[in-house]
């Protein structure tokens, strides 16, 4: 199967990486959950600090699909519950599901 490709710009993926980072901050996330959500190895906390200071993210393909993952769970969490601004996502994100298949977190599954 094909992917799709496109192009994204310096100036771009610097935004991206503004934006992500501010994300991740909200979410009160440490730097070994963000890392894994971001695809990076957890002991690379240079790319954090890297990415905090303005520099472009994304140079692979699976960072900035999972850049987009992350604005649109954001997005959607604020388009479902406009009025409720005390939802926390990373606490939601660490439970396991009760019931669920899986044994891990959503956390957990989402950051491999």
């Amino acid at each position: 199967m094909a992917r799709l490709t496109v192009r994204i710009f310096p100036d771009q993926k610097k935004s991206l990486a503004n934006m992500v980072m501010t994300l991740l901050d909200h979410w009160k996330l440490n730097t070994v959950d963000q890392a894994a959500l971001l695809g990076t190895a957890s002991s690379n906390r240079a790319a954090l600090s890297n990415y905090r200071s303005g520099k472009p993210i994304g140079t692979r393909y699976d960072q900035c699909e999972r850049v987009g993952h992350l604005l649109g769970i954001e997005k959607n969490l604020r388009l479902l519950f406009p009025q409720n601004r005390d939802l926390d996502p990373p606490r939601d994100m660490r439970r396991h599901v009760a019931g669920s298949a899986q044994k891990k977190s959503p956390l957990a599954r989402a950051s491999h």
